[in-house]
């Protein structure tokens, strides 16, 4: 039997075994190739191509979704990326593609910062967002179930119930400035948020984190928070029974008192979680030292995967920790930071931080698979000596660049006629 004469059915299946996320791009650009292929293969391969859509510098997708219904019913996650060099992108253009996607249920917007003024370098005052942006966005109801929405300052919600429509809501990731007042409280019942974006206010901000999620106590798993000024105060984590997960991106400020006062209390409000991780949301100052605050005692004993990236930590304290089976018994996965702190060694680096010598990660590393435990040298980088111990890396970011060319040689050759 000629594969061409397979079940419709048969080729998707065969054509989804090549998903793999690490090579994204690759796989649209195979795709795009067999809608070129056959009859047979066109359907389901463009199904597949325009199932999840990133349209960044170079926008003609967008129009090219808005021109053809039988193109825009199959996209099912659109990201759109407008950045300072997206100059072809129109208001317009984001309406129609929004508005021809009548089966959306993942949609990202990633606006560009607002501009400065000249003489004195300050953002501008954030606009009023589009009301037809804001209408197309608030009619896809309850088909969306993930909304991400990043530009700090760019646009300001001119209705304080935008979001009170997407009922069916599950994810949402945007800028805290987006949020709606208090007053407003959306109905829908979230599993995953994720917060960026905070200015000097974080209570404030916080507590309208808390009344946004009214309605998602009783659902919430996964909490992000990130580019917060410094640690955040202790958080009211309890009003959410079902949270496993708690990302934290923050500044340290060098003013080791406070900054250690945070990292305690928001240790002490980590109640039942599975997986935390703490980075440094800018390149860090002097941070408090982990050792002193004995800071994994801290953490609560049902955490399987805990994240410390750029927060060095000695080898004799991990050592010491990983040794006793008392502190984190549960812990399957420890990422961590590959370097040391400095003490004026010549193996000094640009930061501050030393790298840790190749038999002491070594040792680190068996001391932990003796207690069933992985560790993960985050960022090892290729020229370092210890890169064998990490998987192979993930694709760059940079090849969404030119994934529009994909989208539009499709068209031009005939196969989206």
């Amino acid at each position: 039997m000629h594969i061409s004469s397979l079940p419709p059915e048969i080729i998707t299946t065969i054509f989804k075994e090549l998903e793999d996320e690490r090579l994204w791009f690759s796989l649209k650009k195979s795709w795009a190739m067999c809608c070129l292929l056959s009859k047979s293969f066109l359907p389901p391969a463009r199904s597949l191509l325009y199932h999840k859509v990133y349209s960044r510098y170079r926008h003609e997708v967008l129009g090219t979704i808005a021109r053809q219904p039988h193109l825009a019913i199959l996209v099912k996650d659109l990201t759109i990326e407008a950045d300072g060099r997206a100059k072809m992108l129109t208001e317009h253009a984001i309406v129609g593609a929004l508005a021809a996607c009548n089966d959306l249920s993942r949609l990202t917007l990633i606006l560009p910062p607002p501009r400065s003024y000249p003489r004195s370098l300050s953002p501008s005052p954030a606009t009023a967002m589009p009301s037809d942006i804001q209408a197309s966005i608030a009619d896809m109801g309850p088909r969306l179930e993930a909304l991400g929405l990043y530009g700090s300052g760019t646009w300001k919600p001119t209705s304080p119930d935008w979001l009170t429509t997407l009922t069916h809501l599950k994810s949402l990731s945007l800028d805290v400035c987006y949020l709606p007042p208090s007053t407003s409280r959306p109905s829908f019942a979230l599993e995953s948020f994720r917060g960026s974006g905070f200015g000097s206010s974080v209570a404030s901000n916080l507590l309208c984190i808390e009344e946004a999620l009214l309605s998602s106590r009783p659902t919430l798993t996964t909490l992000e928070l990130t580019e917060l000024p410094r640690p955040p105060p202790s958080l009211n984590l309890a009003i959410y029974p079902r949270l496993r997960t708690v990302r934290i991106g923050c500044a340290f400020s060098g003013e080791l008192e406070a900054d250690a006062f945070g990292l305690l209390g928001l240790a002490k409000s980590l109640l039942d979680i599975e997986e935390f991780s703490l980075s440094p949301s800018s390149s860090p100052r002097l941070t408090p030292s982990l050792e002193t605050l004995d800071f994994f005692r801290l953490l609560p004993p049902t955490l399987q995967r805990l994240s410390l990236p750029l927060v060095p930590i000695s080898t004799t304290f991990l050592l010491k920790t990983l040794s006793d089976t008392g502190s984190l018994p549960a812990l399957k996965l420890l990422s961590l930071d590959y370097h040391v702190r400095s003490d004026g060694d010549d193996d000094e680096d640009d930061d501050g931080f030393a790298l840790r010598p190749r038999q002491e990660l070594e040792a680190i590393s068996d001391a932990a698979s003796r207690r069933g435990c992985k560790i993960e040298w985050i960022d090892l980088e290729e020229d370092e000596p210890y890169y064998n111990q990490l998987p192979e890396q993930s694709g760059s970011s940079e090849e969404h660049d030119y994934e529009d060319n994909y989208f539009d040689n499709g068209e031009d050759s005939g196969v989206f006629d």
